[in-house]
């Protein structure tokens, strides 16, 4: 990937949404406050809310005044990233200070190099969201942008910034993690296992990388070595959620149901809310002939009101017709169904 030209300019505007959704949550807490004061008159509560009227209420007026001027959101040139997206932006960012960029339909998240540096350019509050060792990220949100052209522009910035990284720490086990990334989003596989493969070898216990590289290996194809690495994101990770889901969903393609029940009951035991792990394990109840626990799994999802609601409700209802096939696990709804949970960048 070429690096990208430094004429290029983008420029985002401020979503007006920004404005309503500090208003209504600032009339929220006024309601709450006076649910409270009449609750508990003269509590510290009237206090804390207060406080936090005030701060919603400077967000909405700086979103207001910033959709109001027309003034842009943020500008992304080949010198770095400009924010002016609210009352307290973080101002020019240059790309020297960027180690990665990640783009989603709610934020920009922009991770940076040197936690002192970033230390340096900001005040107040915002020095407490950031935690020792830990690298900051900055998180832009309620920008209005081309996102093609911006998600085109930072992959290209990214390679280029992980490269440069990797010059500096080639012993570094993330910058070859991130470059995979970025190499996967390319569908370059290969290229991304090389880079996962380099990480872990540096850092044996790596699990996000073993998670991962088992994702690139599920898109392939290749079954057993994807069984394999979710066995060690398992073992490494201190919280082996999303491993033991995707060696679950492995499980369910080769229609293992006994190990993929196994796989999506620990999925729940370590998230009660694991929505589509209550629909899977129904599912493969279901294909052992167990139309009881089956049963069971999607009214408790029901139940639960969390998430994947209309597709538990239908099947639910092809279960109780004594469907033989279950619509959920139609090549149609499969990738749905058995998505490979990765991780994003550390």
């Amino acid at each position: 990937m070429s690096n990208p030209s430094e004429s290029t300019v983008i420029i985002g505007s401020v979503r007006k949404s920004a404005f309503f959704v500090y208003f209504i949550a600032c009339l929220s807490v006024i309601a709450f406050l006076v649910w409270v004061d009449v609750v508990l008159p003269g509590s510290i509560m009237n206090i804390l809310m207060f406080i936090a009227i005030l701060l919603l209420g400077y967000a909405a007026l700086g979103a207001f005044l910033m959709i109001l001027t027309g003034k842009p959101g943020i500008k992304v040139d080949g010198t770095g990233f400009f924010d002016n997206s609210s009352f307290g932006p973080w101002g020019f960012i240059p790309w020297d200070e960027i180690t990665g960029i990640q783009m989603n339909k709610w934020s920009i998240l922009i991770t940076l190099r040197d936690r002192a540096n970033t230390l340096k350019r900001i005040k107040g509050l915002r020095r407490s969201i950031f935690r020792p060792g830990q690298r900051p990220v900055v998180s832009l949100r309620y920008i209005d942008v081309d996102t093609k052209s911006l998600e085109k522009f930072i992959t290209a910035k990214n390679y280029v910034l992980i490269n440069a990284a990797l010059e500096k720490e080639p012993r570094n086990p993330e910058h070859y993690f991130c470059r995979a990334k970025a190499f996967t989003k390319e569908n370059k596989m290969e290229s991304a296992i090389d880079d996962y493969t380099k990480a872990i070898k540096i850092n044996t216990e790596y699990s996000q990388a073993y998670n991962d590289r088992g994702c690139v290996y599920v898109k392939q194809q290749r079954y057993d070595l994807a069984i394999a690495d979710f066995g060690k994101a398992i073992e490494y990770s201190a919280w082996p959620y999303e491993a033991y889901e995707n060696r679950a969903n492995v499980y369910m393609r080769l229609k293992d149901y006994p190990n993929a029940i196994q796989d999506y009951t620990e999925t729940i035991e370590i998230d009660q809310d694991a929505s589509r792990s209550f629909l899977n394990r129904a599912a493969a109840h279901y294909n052992l002939g167990r139309p009881e626990l089956a049963i069971k799994d999607v009214e408790t999802l029901i139940k639960k009101d969390f998430g994947w609601i209309p597709q538990a409700k239908k099947m639910l209802k092809e279960m109780k017709n004594n469907n033989k096939t279950l619509s959920w696990l139609e090549p149609k709804n499969l990738e749905l169904a058995l998505e490979c949970i990765d991780i994003e960048n550390p």
